[in-house]
């Protein structure tokens, strides 16, 4: 017998041409498009710092500090990435103009009746 629950969790997987891959886990609210970016740069930025001859015949971990300021930067989608950030702003700024809109009207209906 099969049994469905809500998923909490995501996994993004994005493997390369020349065969280095990345994980990326989330919860199932975060921007996949975040998380392949992410992993995207994830890799260039290891790949550029750990020639492949090194990462592809290792049988030991390899150490990629890096890792650490993504994980930390990409905590919040919303200014790790640049899209998303503006997107916000938009929606702030429609908010702002929705709000005077409302007030400007309020003000007219005040003035019509008065």
């Amino acid at each position: 017998m099969l049994t469905r629950w809500p998923l909490a969790y995501v996994g993004q997987v994005y493997v390369r041409s020349d065969g280095l891959a990345s994980v990326v886990i989330t919860d199932t609210e975060y921007p996949m498009r975040v998380a392949f970016g992410l992993a995207n740069r994830l890799l260039d930025d290891f790949a550029s710092q750990i020639p492949q001859e090194k990462w592809k015949t290792s049988s030991s971990p390899l150490s990629f500090p890096e890792l650490k300021t993504f994980i930390v930067k990409y905590q919040n989608p919303n200014e790790a990435d640049s899209i998303l950030k503006i997107q916000k702003e938009l929606d702030e700024t429609k908010i702002a103009l929705v709000r005077f809109d409302c007030i400007n009207e309020m003000c007219t209906l005040t003035l019509v009746r008065h």
